[in-house]
């Protein structure tokens, strides 16, 4: 609660070009909803981040600690994950399940910041006619290796075989009730986290048609990498 009025009453500073006065400063706001929505591979959809301002939005929210900004990331997830389900619009009704968060992430920020993120979608994509909700139960069966200065190909090994559908969310995404099921996270870089969250969804027997997260960042590989997926 306190979060966004802090943002109002302390100095600030732009989250994605360092400008003083906003949080999230009225250019880059703007050119963060401009930017389009694309497909990164044959099942990920997300928002292009050529400058790499939304990934700058994201660390804002989850590092700085400005939770005000979490419904801009919503709005670019909202559109991501409605273009990911393009192709199946004849269904109704769509489970909308988020990469979980690892226990030192949760501990160090207090909330499950991309649970958080997937909620404000869903509302969203709810409000405009797309029924959704989220369905939280997949979990850690292994805590993988931060995934920063990994290259691609050990991404996907760091996180392989890391994550399981609980039984009692299994019986939810599974049921006829929803027609869909989306992988989400926050950004998108390899997609390995993403891949991992799709099998695990797969494996507890979802019928998951598509991945989405608000943010697609290039892939650059380098030590220095901060890059989440």
């Amino acid at each position: 609660m306190w979060g966004p009025l802090l943002d109002l009453v302390m100095p600030r500073q732009c989250a994605a070009c360092s400008l003083p006065g906003l949080v999230l400063c009225t250019g880059c706001r703007i050119d963060v909803r401009a930017q389009p929505v694309i497909a990164v591979d044959a099942t990920v959809s997300a928002v292009s981040d050529p400058m790499g301002r939304g990934r700058a939005v994201v660390r804002g929210y989850k590092v700085g600690g400005h939770r005000s900004l979490a419904p801009v990331i919503a709005e670019s997830l909202a559109r991501a994950i409605r273009q990911s389900l393009h192709p199946q619009r004849g269904s109704t009704r769509v489970a909308i399940v988020a990469v979980p968060q690892r226990r030192r992430a949760h501990a160090a920020r207090g909330f499950d910041s991309t649970a958080v993120i997937a909620r404000q979608a869903a509302r969203l994509l709810t409000l405009h006619g797309l029924e959704c909700d989220v369905v939280q139960g997949v979990q850690y069966v292994r805590q993988p290796d931060d995934q920063r200065g990994l290259g691609v190909a050990d991404r996907y090994l760091n996180v392989a075989g890391s994550m399981r559908l609980t039984g009692k969310a299994s019986g939810r995404v599974c049921s006829e009730q929803f027609g869909m099921v989306v992988a989400v996270d926050d950004v998108v870089t390899t997609g390995a986290t993403l891949a991992e969250l799709r099998r695990s969804l797969v494996a507890g027997g979802a019928l998951c048609v598509g991945a989405a997260a608000a943010f697609s960042t290039p892939r650059i590989a380098h030590p220095g990498s901060t890059s989440p997926g």
